[in-house]
């Protein structure tokens, strides 16, 4: 009962793998490589999902539709807005909100970057260092270091 069939060009080894082997490269958001390598035999091929069709109903479902307060959906919409490069505009009104609501040091670090790339330099470099005194108070030095290069990068 074959869930899925499709065909592949085997590619022939130098070495031998007595114990079959997979492995995953290129990893995206939407996909990754698969590899299966045994005796002398290597097949690869590309895995994709649609992932943005996937979020963006839940984004609808859970953010738009509902007019959500909760600044966690808030956050993480609006990161998949930047990270996505789609409307950053939406993407500032909901970081706004969630920051509002319930401020951590990495929730205004996005924020910092959303108004970078909307050209608001004064405001990213503001929200920045207030990531920045946030992420010191928590203990974070990642987040210290992020919010150092995003200010210097402003300049």
């Amino acid at each position: 009962d074959d869930l899925l069939r499709f065909k592949v060009t085997p590619n022939k080894l130098s070495r031998n793998y007595e114990t079959m082997e997979i492995t995953f490269a290129d990893m995206t958001d939407t996909g990754a490589e698969l590899s299966i390598k045994w005796e002398t035999t290597r097949v690869d091929f590309r895995i994709e999902t649609e992932v943005d069709e996937i979020v963006m109903a839940q984004i609808q479902e859970l953010v738009i539709d509902t007019q959500t307060e909760n600044p966690g959906l808030l956050y993480s919409a609006a990161n998949y807005y930047y990270t996505n490069k789609k409307d950053m505009s939406q993407a500032y009104a909901w970081i706004s909100k969630s920051v509002e609501s319930d401020k951590k040091y990495w929730t205004v670090h996005l924020k910092a970057k959303i108004e970078a790339t909307l050209g608001l330099k004064t405001e990213a470099t503001a929200s920045a260092k207030e990531s920045m005194a946030l992420a010191k108070e928590a203990g974070n030095p990642d987040y210290i270091a992020l919010n150092e290069r995003l200010i210097k990068s402003l300049k």
